[in-house]
């Protein structure tokens, strides 16, 4: 069996605020890798829970976007050969605006 590193390919895509939206995390290796999505939070990184997991992809699943959830990530592979790799992505929230009367 060959044992390859992994290769990190990230989906992200800006997300309108109030709408649903996905951080998708895809590792390529031989033998499958654990795939781990964080949240820099305050300058600290925070596991997040997946909510697709499949083969070799993870899923974060943002339900209703808000200015909170515009935020730097980072996912880690790891498959115990030639070392984990990480990759950070930031998620761009759009911001609804309401009109001031004035």
């Amino acid at each position: 069996m060959s044992l390859d590193r992994p290769e990190v390919t990230l989906a992200v895509p800006e997300i309108d605020e109030t709408h649903p939206g996905d951080l998708t995390c895809t590792a390529a290796s031989k033998p499958p890798s654990t795939i781990t999505w964080y949240k820099n939070v305050s300058n600290r990184w925070e596991a997040l829970p997946s909510s697709i997991r499949k083969h070799n992809l993870l899923t974060y699943r943002i339900e209703n976007a808000s200015r909170d959830d515009a935020a730097i990530f980072r996912c880690t592979a790891n498959n115990g050969y030639g070392g984990g790799i990480e990759e950070e992505v930031e998620l761009v929230v759009r911001c609804r605006y309401s009109e001031m009367n004035t």
